[in-house]
């Protein structure tokens, strides 16, 4: 997942000496992938996490800081905490985050997180599109 500039500038060197060499690559479709969904959360899109399973949380949390234009440190200044540790919880994925801390930030966002409980056997998408 590209969090910043400077990774998606990283990332579209990899694309294009890439794509020189082996164009139908699956890492060049996940970079492709992965700078188009980062655009558009620099545009504050977030509809692509509109269907999207709890698992998703981390990419949920990382995607509403870039869309709302909000930096590390400026998100680590609302949360009262130091902007390493919100640079290590992105880069972990925020593995192990409680709901707590979750909503948390994404109150610091100003992002409203809605659940949806399903039985096991139904999908979400299913749901959603009804």
């Amino acid at each position: 997942m590209i969090r910043n500039d400077k990774e998606k500038s990283a990332a579209q060197r990899t694309l294009e000496s890439l794509k020189a060499s082996s164009p139908e690559d699956r890492f060049v479709q996940t970079l492709e992938k992965e700078i188009h969904d980062y655009e558009q959360w620099k545009k504050g899109d977030l509809s692509g996490f509109q269907r999207e399973p709890i698992s998703k949380l981390a990419d949920l949390l990382i995607a509403a800081r870039i869309a709302k234009g909000v930096s590390q440190r400026r998100l680590a200044l609302k949360l009262g905490v130091h902007e390493t540790q919100v640079s290590r919880d992105e880069r972990n994925e925020y593995r192990g985050i409680t709901i707590a801390r979750a909503l948390s930030i994404l109150n610091a966002l100003d992002v409203e997180l809605g659940l949806i409980f399903l039985p096991k056997n139904r999908r979400l998408g299913a749901l959603v599109n009804r």
